[in-house]
């Protein structure tokens, strides 16, 4: 198909090299049976059981102990919006 000329950018190929090397990293850590960082620092959207505290701290809805720790952080910061 000589003169078939693709209007995709370098812009274009780096994202995805860049999503092809993080899925590469994603399976190689699912391989080693460990679990991925907070999706909020990678490409993919932040899991649904992640929650950003008003500290700035990103913690697991489902871990007790980070939920009793940040439930003072969150409370006040709702209360002043309230307010």
């Amino acid at each position: 198909m000589a003169g078939v000329f693709t209007k995709r950018t370098e812009a274009d190929f780096q994202t995805w090299r860049d999503e092809r090397d993080w899925t590469e990293r994603k399976y190689a850590l699912w391989d080693a049976g460990k679990r991925l960082e907070p999706s909020s620092h990678g490409p993919g959207k932040p899991c649904r059981r992640l929650m950003k505290c008003p500290c700035g701290e990103v913690f697991d809805m489902h871990g007790p102990e980070a939920v009793l720790m940040h439930v003072p952080h969150v409370t006040a910061s709702v209360s002043a919006q309230a307010q």
